[in-house]
C-alpha cells in the first residue's frame, strides 16, 4: 500500500527534494530524497483528515476516516484541529 501512495504522491507532483537524515550504529547519513518517496499511509491519512477539517468538513466524518475510536482521542484531534483553524487563515 505504502508503494501506491508513494506513486500516486509522485504523479500529483509532490517532487521537491528534502534533505534526509539517517542515523545507523552511530554513524549519521545525509541524503536528498523526493518527498513522494517520503508518504506513507500514516501522512496521507493525516493529511487527510487535516485537509478535510481545515475545508470546514464534519469532524465525525474526520473520525470516520482516520478510524477514532476512543473519545479522548477524537476530543484530543478536535481540539488540535480547532488550534490549527484559529492559528490559519482559510483560503
Amino acid at each position: 500500500m505504502n508503494e501506491f501512495i508513494k506513486i500516486v504522491a509522485a504523479r500529483a507532483g509532490i517532487s521537491d527534494y528534502v534533505e534526509t537524515r539517517i542515523t545507523k550504529g552511530g554513524v549519521k547519513d545525509f541524503a536528498s530524497i523526493r518527498k513522494a518517496e517520503l508518504v506513507t499511509t500514516y501522512t496521507a491519512r493525516r493529511s487527510l483528515a487535516t485537509n478535510l477539517v481545515l475545508r470546514i468538513e464534519l469532524i465525525i466524518l474526520v473520525s470516520s476516516v482516520v478510524t477514532i475510536k476512543a473519545d479522548t482521542s477524537m476530543m484530543q484531534l478536535s481540539q488540535l484541529y480547532s488550534y490549527v483553524l484559529s492559528h490559519h487563515s482559510l483560503v
